[in-house]
């Protein structure tokens, strides 16, 4: 049977009365006369006509080749491999890249620290990047349609998500750490931390007693889904380093993208001035 009766039947948790999931993972979320394309259901096209204005007819599909992975700038252009649909056409996930989208949105946890670092950084895109990046209200990551309602995997593509925090309030980041997916992952016990790349190696390990308020470490990092969703993340392990980190990603990497050769970055900083992020505070950077 396709389609949905309830939100169970969904990845996202959410099913319309049409029958269709919101934000459709394929043809079977899809009430039986309609088809998903670009994460909407429709009736199947024949020519660009028959679909909404702004999509583009592929095969069967109405999907929006400004921002779909599997059909980037033209129908039969896949994003392959570790490459994101931005500005209609495929970009490697580096941070110099971190423009060459049309949207981006914060993605809410409820926690102060983070809610505000993910709109940092939106703010940040949308103020720096040319041509302009617009910036969508932000979305909480309990709302319908934006993560699987079960693993927590990002299925909202088309806006880049900008997500403050670590894996423990972070739905998302969670389940990036878990399959593997995340440049940067959390690997620290107790009173060790330690901050693991995705191929085994560590980036910096200490004490943890030797973090705090004023003195932290903070990873930037972007990242594409299989589904092609977009997540750019800084988190600290404490706040106050997920403020910093977005802080020197609004003030620091991104006036300087276009020589960040990297989709990674992890800071040590220390705050000079005991009074929050600024440009006399001290930043290391550890790696890459």
């Amino acid at each position: 049977m396709r389609g949905c009766r309830t939100g169970a039947d969904c990845r996202t948790g959410l099913c319309l009365p049409s029958h269709d999931c919101v934000t459709c993972q394929g043809d079977t979320e899809c009430e039986s006369t309609r088809v998903c394309g670009s994460g909407i259901c429709s009736a199947p096209c024949a020519t660009a006509a028959t679909c909404t204005v702004g999509y583009q007819c592929c095969g069967t599909r109405c999907v929006d080749t400004t921002r779909d992975p599997a059909h980037c700038g033209a129908c039969t252009q896949p994003c392959v491999g570790e490459t994101f649909c931005g500005a209609s056409s495929c970009r490697p996930t580096l941070l110099s890249n971190v423009c060459n989208i049309s949207q981006a949105t914060a993605l809410l946890d409820g926690l102060r620290e983070d809610d505000d670092a993910g709109i940092t950084m939106a703010q940040g895109l949308a103020s720096l990047c040319v041509p302009s990046i617009v910036t969508a209200s932000a979305v909480r990551q309990l709302d319908s349609g934006v993560l699987d309602a079960i693993t927590g995997e990002p299925l909202l593509f088309g806006p880049m998500l900008c997500v403050g925090g670590g894996s423990f309030f972070q739905r998302s980041i969670g389940w990036l750490e878990s399959v593997n997916l995340a440049p940067v992952t959390d690997t620290s016990t107790s009173t060790q931390y330690r901050l693991s790349l995705r191929d085994g190696g560590v980036v910096a390990t200490g004490l943890v007693s030797s973090l705090g308020p004023t003195r932290d470490l903070f990873v930037v990092q972007l990242v594409r889904t299989p589904t092609g969703a977009v997540v750019l993340n800084t988190g600290g392990f404490y706040g106050e380093g997920t403020t910093a980190g977005a802080w020197y990603f609004r003030n620091v990497l991104l006036p300087m993208r276009a020589s960040l050769t990297s989709g990674w970055y992890v800071i040590d900083w220390t705050d000079v001035n005991a009074n929050g992020p600024d440009m006399m505070d001290t930043f290391v950077q550890l790696a890459p």
